[in-house]
């Protein structure tokens, strides 16, 4: 409406990085992990050592810390969802726009998590060159954006439509954790999963449909 509009989408003056926000954000991130740590169950089969092999330890961290980033990850792609499709929704689709202050908030909330998540995944031996560069390649076009000053409209879209399918895959993973790969609903999930990400490759907008 008229008045969300106006108070919530004025373009933003002088384009910079707000370094103090984007270490807000990766400490928020960092926070709910130590949250999450100390209230998620994680499967038994995960933690099963004697402690007394360091190396078998480690790999006991490793998949216990990979199994909470699941559900952190799931989380960012939830609100990521809420809060780009909130962008989309009221401001439309509006390729080389400037940035307004909704779609700012956005940048930050992503760019925090992607930082978070290549400190973490390094910190604990979780390390995935694919995921690096995709977290890389994300966090250069926000940082880009945030310089310009405008695009982020663009961002707002691949995030969008990039975060649809993830809680379906965080699902599954979770899932094969709990050793419920076998389960009816894995099968679902899975089935749904390839079914949206192939729907999803024919059907997003791009610059020429604007």
């Amino acid at each position: 409406n008229a008045e969300y509009m106006g108070t919530m989408t004025n373009p933003m003056a002088n384009p910079i990085i707000d370094w103090y926000q984007l270490a807000k954000g990766v400490i928020f991130w960092f926070l709910l992990l130590i949250i999450a740590e100390k209230k998620i169950a994680v499967p038994e089969a995960l933690t099963k050592t004697d402690g007394k092999d360091a190396k078998e330890v480690r790999l006991v961290r490793k998949k216990k810390f990979f199994y909470i980033s699941n559900y952190i990850s799931f989380f960012h792609a939830i609100v990521s969802l809420y809060l780009n499709g909130k962008v989309l929704y009221y401001g439309g689709i509006k390729f080389g726009s400037e940035i307004t202050k909704d779609e700012r908030f956005a940048l930050y909330f992503s760019a925090g998590y992607f930082i978070y998540d290549i400190i973490q995944s390094e910190f604990f031996g979780n390390r995935d060159l694919l995921y690096h560069t995709h977290h890389i390649g994300v966090l250069t076009s926000i940082a880009s954006v945030l310089l310009m000053g405008k695009g982020a409209n663009e961002i707002a879209v691949a995030m969008f439509i990039g975060e649809l399918t993830n809680p379906l895959i965080l699902t599954r993973n979770l899932m094969k954790d709990k050793q419920l790969d076998d389960s009816k609903e894995y099968k679902i999930i899975s089935y749904t999963f390839a079914a949206s990400f192939i729907c999803l490759l024919y059907t997003s907008p791009s610059p020429r449909d604007s």
